[in-house]
């Protein structure tokens, strides 16, 4: 049966059977075939990087009892980025720190989740949050084998809502105290002087673009703005007098509600400029396809 994620929106056009994390999964998940197991070291930074080769799905990745610091996204490092979770699309690559709570033990065994974002089923039937498909791994600080965490994630409150990271929407429903880190939130670790002096800019201005493709409520985007085609040919260097282009409000007003407008990103003249994107599609079957 198709899924849809907390807006709506379908996550896949095929129906999920299982998930592997490191190689290891359980199918039937009452089984106890063995999982993954990550030996954790106390008291040091204990650092992950994790590809998803996924074809369709995405998912949401946290440890319980930890929190989740993001350094480095497809191989190229940002400044530390602390959420509860991040979640990762096909073809990516993240790295991370996973960094134990104030109240955690650094001994014994934690999951490390990995689940996807369904949280509705089928046209018409509304299931309760959290009916997503979920794969373990073992987060051990102790030598034990055989032995399954009986761990848990923490809770989302009002008090103290999650923070997650890459969201391919705009927002939770404010019910599930939950709150998007976009990816154009991360920042290179990289300045301007280093990449100057490394790649011989010269101090030539130097512009870091972040473009997150996504669906927002249904609505195809890119930084939160669905594009508005311009009414005539444009005049180079006059797009903000243009009358033939619609102006686009300040991003962070994008970013909280969709903006429908003619977005341009003017690119520095002679300049290495590298675009990665992802191609949103609909097949056949009406679904989304990464």
């Amino acid at each position: 049966m198709r899924e849809y994620d907390v807006h709506g929106v379908p996550i896949a056009s095929y129906t999920y059977v299982s998930s592997l994390l490191g190689g290891r999964g359980r199918w039937p998940e009452h089984l106890p075939y063995p999982l993954s197991h990550y030996q954790l070291t106390a008291g040091v930074e204990n650092r992950f990087r994790l590809v998803s080769a996924a074809t369709e799905y995405a998912y949401e990745v946290l440890a319980d009892g930890h929190s989740i610091t993001v350094i480095a996204l497809d191989g190229y490092d940002i400044q530390p980025l602390s959420v509860d979770s991040f979640i990762i699309h096909p073809g990516e690559s993240i790295d991370f720190l996973v960094v134990p709570d104030q109240d955690t033990a650094q001994s014994g065994r934690y999951w490390l989740r990995a689940r996807t974002l369904g949280a509705r089923q089928g046209h018409i039937d509304v299931l309760t949050w959290n009916v997503t498909h979920e794969v373990k791994a073992i987060l051990a600080y102790d030598n034990e084998t055989g032995i399954d965490p009986t761990s848990s994630e923490r809770s989302c409150i009002a008090e103290k809502p999650c923070r997650i990271f890459n969201c391919p929407f705009a927002s939770y429903p404010e019910e599930l105290n939950r709150t998007c880190v976009a990816l154009t939130d991360a920042r290179s670790a990289y300045t301007t002087d280093w990449l100057d002096s490394e790649f011989g800019f010269n101090n030539v201005g130097y512009k870091e673009y972040f473009l997150n493709f996504a669906l927002p409520f249904g609505l195809p985007t890119i930084n939160g703005v669905q594009f508005a085609m311009p009414r005539a040919l444009l005049r180079p260097g006059q797009y903000d007098n243009d009358p033939h282009v619609t102006q686009c409000p300040e991003d962070a007003e994008c970013q909280s509600n969709v903006c429908t407008c003619t977005q341009i990103k003017e690119l520095p003249y002679n300049a290495t400029i590298q675009v990665r994107s992802y191609v949103l599609k609909r097949n056949a079957t009406a679904c989304l396809s990464h």
